[in-house]
């Protein structure tokens, strides 16, 4: 009788695409397991359970197209912010700003003292920088994200307003006078 570890082990079961590894799964259940002595002998409840435990995916069935783990919050931002600067049109537009970003950006000679890079390097290099920061990729994903903002920030407004009218004057003066003009 074929055991379903050997199979998962074969070269041809791993060069499978996903789908035929879950159709391979399914008819080995159907045509091995379901028609053995040791499954027909069991109750309908013990052979729920043995069918459900043979369904469920295992790590070295590589069964999940998807990724293994969650992603976070950060992962998903710093993914859609790469996706959207490599794949974006505005990958083009951004060429021309790149190349006078490098164009100003200084050439640090060897040997320059603390003093030359202060009053002559520094400057230029923050310039470049300050391009780079408005490549028109950069201020896109910017544009986007504070559209996609806009929604939840009209929910927080009202919420903030009620937590602060509930926040006793005494705590509220000396925060008012440390961080407004005395309002």
């Amino acid at each position: 009788m074929a055991v379903w570890r050997k199979v998962i082990e074969s070269k041809e079961y791993q060069s499978l695409p996903v789908f035929e590894r879950l159709k391979t799964k399914d008819e080995f259940f159907r045509n091995t397991i379901s028609v053995s002595d040791k499954f027909t002998s069991k109750t309908k409840s013990e052979k729920e359970k043995l069918r459900l435990d043979f369904f469920t995916s295992r790590p070295e069935e590589r069964l999940d197209p998807f990724l293994p783990e969650k992603p976070t919050l950060g992962q998903i931002a710093t993914t859609a912010i790469e996706e959207f600067q490599t794949k974006s049109p505005f990958k083009v537009l951004d060429q021309p700003f790149e190349q006078v970003a490098q164009f100003v950006e200084p050439k640090v000679p060897a040997g320059r003292t603390t003093f030359g890079v202060i009053t002559k390097d520094l400057p230029r290099q923050l310039i470049a920088e300050t391009i780079r920061a408005y490549k028109p990729s950069a201020a896109g994903a910017f544009f986007l994200a504070s559209k996609l903002l806009k929604p939840a920030i009209k929910l927080a407004k009202p919420v903030a307003r009620a937590v602060g009218r509930k926040i006793p004057s005494v705590i509220k003066k000396p925060f008012l006078r440390q961080f407004t003009v005395g309002k």
